[in-house]
């Protein structure tokens, strides 16, 4: 069984005059600027050529309705999905309890909405480099602690770890 594309004709249309590529790729470049200064995302071609009023100005000699575009945009799921991520973002950050509430219980799920919203990883290491033989003789001193627990707390005092 294969898929159909919905947007085969206007694929062709431009595929086969060269009047309908050069409006296509100036549509492409304004859309893109539209997403990144609207809503912070990169947009590939393929979601661009979904946008109708980027078919009916390539298609047309009428402009672009940069407002009429920002509507299509905002209805994309991924632009839903960039926008909640970054509201959810500002909410945690400015300490909002609902939206803290809102996040999922389960700690995998919690980091996979985390890298999605954008936060970046863990908290870096503040402890300074050591060189190889100041990094030896702590590894040795880790290893004689008597716990596996005080072992890691050790290496991770110390930036081992």
């Amino acid at each position: 069984m294969t898929t159909t594309d919905n947007n085969e004709g206007f694929r062709a249309m431009v595929a086969q005059s060269d009047l309908y590529k050069n409006r296509f790729e100036q549509v492409v470049q304004r859309v893109t600027e539209i997403a990144a200064d609207e809503f912070g995302i990169a947009l590939d071609r393929d979601a661009i050529v979904n946008l109708p009023e980027a078919r009916i100005c390539t298609i047309s000699d009428v402009g672009l309705d940069a407002a009429q575009v920002a509507r299509e945009l905002a209805a994309l799921p991924a632009v839903i999905k960039a926008k909640a991520n970054k509201d959810l973002k500002r909410d945690i950050e400015a300490g909002a309890a609902s939206a803290i509430a809102s996040l999922p219980k389960d700690r995998a799920a919690r980091l996979t909405a985390a890298r999605a919203g954008g936060f970046a990883g863990g908290a870096t290491s503040t402890a300074p480099k050591h060189s190889a033989d100041e990094e030896a003789v702590l590894l040795r001193r880790a290893l004689s602690l008597g716990s596996a627990k005080a072992r890691l707390d050790f290496c991770r005092k110390h930036g081992l770890a």
